[in-house]
């Protein structure tokens, strides 16, 4: 009799679990979601000669009209008095400015006070949401809850509690962020502009409605998804983070070695640029026939391509016969490709450097015995050549191919990942380890042979040519999303991976923290890149040997991923 009252007690107990979950998650307003959209984001400012004012940062960046931005001047500088030590310096407040446009990568913004914008000058700092009075009006009385949750996610606010009458007339002084919170909604006013709305929902899950956002709209037609994406689970490699949702963007009819999207000057729609076996292809449209063709007629191979601003693309290109680099650098307009400069004997990579948010063109030096050389050099462009302009300090080891350099919790310390020979994925600062990924990655289908017959030193091995991650603006620092594919037996003998998926690398309280997305894909990904709140990806299919298969181009909402990460 013990196992029917077992059975019994059981289906109760899932029963009154079902009954209660609604209970406990309806009408929850995404608090963890506020504080993200109203944290503090730091830029500098730029004025022109006609005296607009403009932030170095837009709508790429979270940036939404109506956002107050405090000014600040570099005040007194302050003195250890024991050890004599700059321990900083003391702000002085300019003012508050407002967003009244936004552009993807720059802002227009007016101060609130105009008789001092004579004393903004280009480079002060400006931080989104710091120092500024928020009031929050509870319209019914029931939501002091919430008011404290706010107040413990955002100190960088002066806070102010009010209860006022649900239908009462709400003012909105210029240079204060308002929440005005009913029973079901929360709208966010940063002055007298509505920049949020947050409704409440009957799930666990909440969704927000923005008002009067500048946003980048997706480049195809968006299909419905089925379902909201969950959040994290218990931390570890094994805690999977939501991501099985997304949409299908296209495909090629042939294997496409990097991917990526760039913006000519002048454009709104962006362009797509990717590598096949034998030719660089340039398109708007993947619906359409129409595209842009560069063949490397030369001796050597074309390892990978590397895209940066103004339609600069990057093209390594590995003469085994010579053992030397030759790399060649372009230029794509809409009259198609120009040749800026040829056989550059550096691995060349687009790089954000993680001081200003624009790539820099980067150059590792060739190595005849380890392909990887130690001098890792600024490249810029003088005439028609390619010329090193400065040495970049980066830890011993570093290989250049899908590395990135970023700040990732905006503490000042630059973060620099790459891979090890071990197919392991390394993160330093200041040149000393910081941490090394348990489990090794499984690289990408694109390889080439390390052997030197004129080299009794070489030992001949395939060398991976990793997939370039994407670098994402993430509250006040920055995640990086990964290519994480499966390790396979026969990788030995050149069998590229057979599944992948995507990672995101992330810093919470300190500790690094790798999650892998919910979907799985049955096909290795090849490239990982952003567009306006996108994060796309590559799946390839076919015979990774002869080039002949199809890759497929889908997308993910940022918004969810990072919704994930709280």
């Amino acid at each position: 009799m013990r196992y029917p009252m077992l059975k019994q007690s059981i289906f109760f107990f899932l029963v009154w679990s079902l009954i209660q979950v609604p209970m406990c998650l309806a009408g929850k307003l995404p608090v963890s979601s506020i504080v993200q959209d109203l944290s503090v984001i730091e830029a500098a400012m730029i004025v022109r000669p006609n005296g607009r004012l403009l932030l170095n940062k837009g709508s790429q960046d979270s940036v939404r009209k109506g956002d107050l931005w405090s000014i600040y001047n570099k005040g007194e500088i302050v003195i250890d008095p024991i050890s004599g030590e700059e321990l900083g310096s003391l702000t002085d407040s300019i003012g508050i400015a407002r967003i009244t446009r936004t552009d993807k990568r720059f802002s227009e913004v007016m101060l609130t006070d105009s008789t001092r914008s004579s004393n903004v000058e280009t480079a002060q700092k400006a931080l989104r949401y710091d120092g500024l009075q928020a009031i929050f009006q509870d319209k019914t009385g029931n939501n002091y809850t919430m008011y404290e949750e706010l107040r413990a996610g955002l100190p960088s606010l002066n806070w102010e509690y009010k209860i006022s009458k649900e239908g009462a007339k709400t003012t909105h002084p210029m240079n204060v962020l308002l929440l005005a919170a009913t029973q079901n909604r929360l709208t966010v006013w940063s002055g007298d502009e509505v920049v949020k709305v947050y409704e409440n929902l009957d799930s666990s899950v909440a969704t927000t409605t923005a008002l009067g956002a500048t946003s980048v709209q997706p480049i195809f037609k968006k299909e419905p998804v089925p379902q909201p994406v969950p959040g994290l689970m218990t931390p570890g490699m094994s805690a999977k983070l939501g991501g099985q949702n997304f949409r299908s963007v296209g495909s090629i009819n042939s294997i496409a070695y990097n991917f990526d999207l760039f913006q000519l000057e002048g454009q709104q729609q962006p362009w797509f640029v990717y590598l096949t076996k034998d030719v660089l292809y340039c398109q708007q449209d993947l619906g359409k026939d129409k595209r842009y063709a560069y063949r490397y007629k030369g001796f050597g191979s074309v390892v990978n391509v590397s895209v940066g601003p103004d339609g600069m693309i990057a093209l390594n290109i590995f003469n085994q016969r010579e053992w030397q680099m030759q790399s060649h650098l372009l230029r794509f307009t809409t009259a198609g490709f120009q040749t800026v400069d040829k056989d550059i004997p550096y691995i060349l990579s687009y790089i954000d450097l993680g001081k200003n948010g624009v790539k820099e063109l980067v150059g590792q030096s060739f190595d005849e015995e380890n392909y990887y050389g130690t001098g890792i050099y600024k490249m810029s462009v003088k005439g028609s050549s390619v010329e090193r302009t400065g040495k970049v300090q980066m830890p011993a080891g570093y290989r250049i191919h899908g590395s990135f350099v970023t700040d990732m919790d905006n503490d000042n310390i630059l973060e620099t990942g790459f891979y090890n020979l071990g197919n392991n994925l390394m993160v330093y600062e200041q040149g000393k380890e910081k941490w090394l990924s348990n489990d090794r990655f499984g690289g990408s289908i694109q390889v080439i042979m390390i052997d030197n017959i004129e080299s009794e030193l070489t030992t001949p091995r395939r060398e991976i040519i990793w997939c370039p991650p994407a670098v994402i603006p993430h509250g006040n620092g920055h995640i990086v999303a990964l290519v994480h594919n499966h390790p396979s037996l026969l990788s030995v003998v050149g069998i590229g991976p057979r599944k992948g998926n995507v990672s995101i690398l992330y810093k919470a309280n300190g500790q690094y923290l790798l999650r892998t997305l919910d979907a799985e894909f049955d096909g290795p990904v090849q490239a990982v890149f952003t567009w306006g709140n996108e994060l796309y990806c590559t799946i390839v299919e076919g015979k990774f040997y002869s080039g002949k298969g199809k890759t497929h181009i889908i997308a993910f909402s940022l918004d969810e991923i990072k919704n994930a990460l709280q």
